[in-house]
């Protein structure tokens, strides 16, 4: 059956089919997308009840990030006004493990970047579009 994870105004949240924003793992669907200022997740271990939004970065908008998970990580890419980069275990209890602090990937100085889309290769090296 159906069920509502949240609401959103930003049609961008889930417009761009390059950009991933779930995922299941460890018994869980995680769903990732934007509050309105941030980049936000919940999880279920049913599908139909959800935990509260945990937040994981500001954003511009639900265009403004991208997830992979490669049957272990979790990796994200943010855009501002540089690529910010993480990657992370998610566990069986709906937390995530973070290897290291957020990275800036690309630092676009004064331009800002776009619409960014992660992929994770067989040797664990994230690319960043």
């Amino acid at each position: 059956m159906p069920s509502t994870v949240a609401t959103t105004t930003d049609s961008g949240s889930t417009r761009l089919p390059s950009q991933r924003k779930c995922f299941y793992h460890n018994g869980r669907y995680w769903g990732f997308y934007y509050d309105g200022s941030n980049i936000v997740y919940k999880t279920s271990t049913d599908g139909s009840s959800w935990s509260s939004a945990t937040t994981i970065g500001s954003a511009e908008n639900g265009e403004a990030f991208s997830i992979y998970f490669d049957g272990t990580y979790l990796h994200y890419v943010r855009a501002a006004t540089s690529l910010y980069y993480r990657r992370g275990a998610p566990n069986s209890d709906g937390t995530i493990t973070w290897g290291a602090a957020e990275q800036t990937a690309y630092s676009a100085g004064e331009d800002s970047c776009y619409k960014p889309t992660l992929a994770v290769d067989s040797n664990g090296y994230a690319w960043i579009c």
